[in-house]
């Protein structure tokens, strides 16, 4: 088995390998119902920091809000393609999926 090595960066502040939108994206779907508040405290980003990213991704037709009540709930559009041809024809919801499964897998994998 392959040994797991950290990156040079180690978790230093100014790089990650994602970026806060995708951190946000992952959240959204593994969670659809969290507040605004939860989702900042989870991916460590400020609350206002957060509304403008949900902006962002429900004005890029990644995500959609329904009222629920008092609450919102977020549901990733599934059919939305990644936008780079880079990446051809996989959805938004393939690649929050595929890397929420990578970040919940056992260690030992």
């Amino acid at each position: 088995m392959m040994e797991k090595i950290r990156s040079k960066n180690g978790g230093a502040e100014g790089f990650t390998f994602l970026t806060n939108h995708a951190f946000v994206l992952i959240h959204i779907t593994r969670n659809p119902r969290a507040t605004l508040r939860e989702i900042a405290r989870k991916t460590k980003l400020t609350e206002r920091t957060v509304y403008k990213i949900v902006g962002d991704l429900e004005r890029a037709g990644y995500i959609v809000k329904q009222r629920c009540g008092r609450r919102n709930s977020y549901s990733v559009n599934e059919h939305v393609l990644l936008g780079h041809r880079l990446f051809g024809s996989l959805t938004v919801a393939q690649l929050a999926d595929a890397l929420g499964s990578l970040a919940a897998a056992p260690q030992g994998r």
